[in-house]
């Protein structure tokens, strides 16, 4: 689990380092969901979030994993701590580097999980590739409502693209917290 847990940290600072470091554009990585305590807590979370009656049990949307910093009552010994939630938005900007994660896997379930880095995303300008955008995009269509085809607003001789059943995620969620030891304590984001 340690090692779980260090690998996926790393992912996150590699790319802290890269963009740092390097001013060129850099790839989207589709990672493999390792380390039993994390990997379980986001499968359970699937689980419920499919078990109730919303867009997300419907085949729409995916999970988004961010790490935080401020929790005000941290369970002891804790080492990370992520806000999981499900989401609902098109990457419809490519220019919009700032709306992509810096990585993303595809749960035993099948549902796409997109994981940002919260020092990179907010603080720097970060460039990701044009490919990685494009690959994530085809892996996220599945996830969103169907394009329609509606007249334009100004000429109606034109069709623009429309998703109908558009969705927002306001609030919710849940705080995963690993802990030293491997295990992950999974809190009620209404809590805080």
């Amino acid at each position: 689990m340690k090692l779980f847990l260090i690998l996926f940290i790393s992912v996150f600072v590699s790319h802290a380092c890269l963009a740092q470091s390097n001013a060129d554009s850099i790839e989207i990585k589709k990672i493999e969901l390792k380390g039993d305590a994390f990997k379980n807590a986001l499968e359970k979370f699937i689980e419920d979030k499919t078990a109730d009656n919303s867009s997300f049990s419907k085949g729409r949307g995916f999970v988004i994993v961010r790490p935080t910093s401020s929790y005000p009552k941290l369970p002891p010994n804790t080492s990370a701590i992520f806000y999981v939630n499900v989401d609902y938005y098109e990457l419809d900007n490519a220019e919009n580097d700032r709306m992509y994660p810096s990585s993303y896997a595809i749960s035993s379930s099948g549902r796409l999980i997109m994981m940002y880095e919260k020092w990179v995303s907010r603080e720097r300008q970060v460039k990701y590739t044009a490919d990685s955008k494009a690959k994530l995009r085809a892996e996220l269509e599945p996830f969103l409502p169907k394009y329609k085809m509606i007249p334009a607003f100004n000429d109606s001789t034109k069709l623009v693209k429309f998703r109908e059943e558009n969705s927002m995620q306001l609030h919710g969620g849940k705080y995963f917290f690993v802990l030293n030891d491997g295990s992950v304590v999974v809190k009620d984001a209404r809590s805080y």
